[in-house]
């Protein structure tokens, strides 16, 4: 289980993406079914749209408030914060 070195929400995410980037990003929460109508919509492949609702299931269920070490574990350096991330691949998200 690979993490950062904090639990991040959906919406701190979308905060620290309007920080780096200068523009004004939201997170908004949409059912599965909205979202695999906009996924078919895009021409998404059946078993990539379950692999996206399944893993945003998990999300859901709470598994991405666990913070796991093992990144210091495997390579003897601590995780870096999504901040940081965020600022060095700034132009990913313009």
């Amino acid at each position: 289980h690979l993490t950062g070195p904090e639990a991040l929400s959906d919406t701190d995410i979308a905060r620290i993406l309007s920080e780096v980037t200068g523009r004004t990003i939201r997170y908004v929460d949409i059912s599965e079914d909205d979202a695999r109508s906009a996924f078919i919509g895009m021409g998404m492949p059946d078993m990539t749209i379950a692999n996206i609702l399944r893993l945003y299931g998990l999300m859901r269920a709470g598994k991405r408030a666990q913070v796991s070490d093992a990144i210091e574990t495997l390579t003897g350096a601590k995780a870096g914060s999504f901040h940081t991330f965020a600022h060095d691949h700034r132009d990913a998200f313009v």
